[in-house]
C-alpha cells in the first residue's frame, strides 16, 4: 500500500487499523458491532467529565465521545453525547469552540446563520451507532485536517484528526497523541 504524507483521507479498513493502535496506548476503547447488511463497523469511544477543565463554579458534563469512521467523505468524524446537561447554555459552557446548530427551538437562527470559524456540529441521528448524538460536519474535519497537513503535520489521519479537535473539543489528555509521539510520524 502506498503512503500517502499529506493524505486527509482514509478507508474504513486503515481507520479501524489506527483505531487499534490508538486503543494499544491510550484510555481510548475500541467499539465494534455488525451493520445492517453484516458489515463490521467499528469506533473509538471514551467516557470522562469534561467538567474537569472548566471553572469550578460549572456542573461537571458527563460525556460520551466516539470517534466513528464517516463513509461519504472518507475521514474521522467527532460524535458526542451527554448524560447531565440539561440546557443547550449548558452545552455551549462545556464544548465553547464548536458552533452547535440544529437543536430543536433552542438556537436562535442568528446563531445558525453567522459566519465561525469554529467547526459545526449537529445534534443528529447517527446511523452506525444507532442513537442521537452530536456530530461534526465531516466538511469541516476535512478542512481541519487539511489545514493541518498544509502546515506540515505528519503522522497517520486519526491522530491528526484527535490533535486537531482539541483544538476545538475538550478531550481528556490523555486521549490525545502527541505531535510525533509513540511512531505517529512513521503511520499515515
Amino acid at each position: 500500500m502506498k503512503i500517502d504524507a499529506a493524505a486527509v483521507h482514509c478507508t474504513r479498513e486503515s481507520f479501524s487499523q489506527y483505531a487499534r493502535q490508538r486503543c494499544a496506548d491510550s484510555p481510548w476503547e475500541l467499539r465494534s458491532k455488525r451493520d445492517a447488511f453484516g458489515a463490521s463497523v467499528e469506533w473509538l469511544e471514551a467516557t470522562y467529565n469534561v467538567g474537569s477543565s472548566l471553572e469550578a463554579t460549572t456542573r461537571a458534563v458527563v460525556t460520551t465521545v466516539c470517534i466513528l469512521f464517516n463513509a461519504d467523505y472518507a475521514v474521522p468524524q467527532l460524535g458526542f453525547y451527554n448524560s447531565t446537561v440539561t440546557s443547550l447554555a449548558d452545552l455551549r459552557v462545556a464544548v465553547p469552540n464548536l458552533t452547535l446548530v440544529n437543536m430543536p427551538s433552542s438556537v436562535a437562527l442568528a446563531d445558525a446563520m453567522g459566519a465561525s470559524r469554529q467547526p459545526l456540529a449537529s445534534f443528529s441521528w447517527c446511523q452506525e451507532l444507532g442513537q442521537y448524538m452530536w456530530l461534526v460536519h465531516p466538511c469541516d474535519t476535512e478542512n481541519v485536517l487539511r489545514c493541518r497537513r498544509y502546515d506540515g503535520e505528519q503522522g497517520d489521519v486519526l491522530s491528526i484528526f484527535l490533535r486537531a479537535m482539541s483544538d476545538y473539543f475538550p478531550f481528556a489528555p490523555p486521549l490525545v497523541p502527541r505531535a510525533g509521539g509513540s511512531g505517529d510520524a512513521a503511520r499515515t
